[in-house]
């Protein structure tokens, strides 16, 4: 993979979370990104913690902790990432819900933040294409496939991921982070994979059945529609990697 530039992430605690709770989370986070991160995916990160009250920095990409999800917010019931126009330019941004009851928090910022960080846009997707078989396309979401899995840095739980080789034929193992995965594009038993079925002009979320998990079910609407219905246009190949027009969300 490519080293790209470090990318300043600000994180700001407006939850009833403690600031020394955050922070750690913030160095949990930090030595996740360089230590277990980056040499899989080139994705580097300055992660800076800025307490409750603080404005965030121009340019700097946003984390977000709040108590609850806002009223009126369909997306991510514990965490979600998307786009923001601010002063002119378009910015990944992440809330994390620290308040739900089921809410395992530090690993939803975990999981937020690397998929922020891998695919900043939202708009990479790999394509799998087999012989006799039509041709799939997979957003590229680095925790969606092993989101039940986790892992403690310093006593704080953060997401499991995949590496790249997740989404190719072609790569070695191992597919993910804590080596869980056993086969490219197939998810672990409570992981999701989105797959653009152009039968159905419409993105579908897969998962293993829990009857039958060597098999893989469809889940309805917007649980597999990692662009949020923006629709898959303005096509751009770039190896092996689609590109479509700019989209608004992902949980």
């Amino acid at each position: 993979m490519n080293i790209e530039p470090t990318i300043p992430v600000a994180v700001v605690n407006q939850s009833r979370k403690s600031d020394g709770e955050a922070l750690q989370l913030v160095q949990a986070l930090q030595t996740q990104v360089t230590r277990d991160l980056q040499p899989a995916w080139g994705a580097a990160a300055q992660i800076h913690f800025l307490g409750s009250k603080a404005e965030f920095p121009p340019h700097y990409w946003r984390l977000t902790l709040l108590d609850q999800r806002p009223q009126g917010e369909p997306r991510g019931e514990f965490g979600h990432h998307t786009l923001q126009k601010i002063d002119g330019q378009w910015l990944p941004v992440g809330y994390i819900y620290t308040a739900p009851a089921a809410a395992a928090w530090t690993r939803t910022a975990s999981h937020e933040l690397v998929e922020m960080l891998c695919n900043p846009y939202l708009c990479a997707a790999s394509y799998q294409h087999k012989r006799h078989e039509a041709l799939q396309l997979y957003s590229l979401e680095a925790c969606d496939p092993c989101q039940t899995g986790a892992y403690t840095i310093d006593g704080v739980e953060v997401s499991n991921f995949v590496y790249p080789a997740f989404y190719s034929e072609h790569r070695p193992k191992p597919l993910d982070h804590m080596g869980h995965l056993e086969k490219p594009y197939f998810p672990q038993l409570g992981g999701i994979v989105s797959v653009y079925d152009s039968a159905q002009s419409a993105w579908v979320g897969r998962t293993p059945d829990p009857a039958d998990p060597g098999r893989l079910m469809s889940l309805p609407g917007p649980e597999g529609d990692p662009f949020q219905n923006n629709g898959l246009t303005m096509f751009r190949t770039v190896g092996s990697e689609i590109l479509p027009g700019p989209p608004q969300s992902s949980p």
